[in-house]
């Protein structure tokens, strides 16, 4: 079993070449048996926040392509209300046993979601 934390960027595109910038940070456990679950939040440029849970695939052996996906369960500010779900494929690339890191990176996002 394998408690984790992930963060980084993230950037959406709408289908009219809109772009927003995120911060994401994600909390989970993952396990061989049952995969894993995590809580994560993007927060914009201004500070509101969309909130989401995921499930899937999530840590695996160096060098393999992990799935997971959830649903977009709530947010602040222009976000409150929001509903949806996403999908991510993502590139398990390397990992330390001597500090516990992992490294990795989506290789493609999908989803929609809408505002009320």
């Amino acid at each position: 079993m394998a408690l984790y934390r992930v963060e980084g960027p993230v950037t959406v595109r709408s289908s009219g070449g809109l772009a927003t910038q995120f911060e994401a940070q994600c909390v989970g456990v993952s396990d061989q048996q049952t995969g894993g679950v995590a809580r994560c939040v993007w927060t914009d440029e201004a500070g509101e926040k969309i909130f989401m849970e995921l499930s899937g695939s999530i840590v695996g052996p160096m060098g393999t392509s992990r799935e997971a996906e959830g649903p977009v369960i709530g947010g602040t500010g222009r976000y409150q209300g929001i509903e949806g779900s996403y999908h991510i494929d993502w590139l398990f690339v390397e990992s330390r046993l001597d500090d516990g890191k992992f490294k990795g990176f989506v290789t493609k996002l999908t989803g929609s979601w809408k505002r009320p």
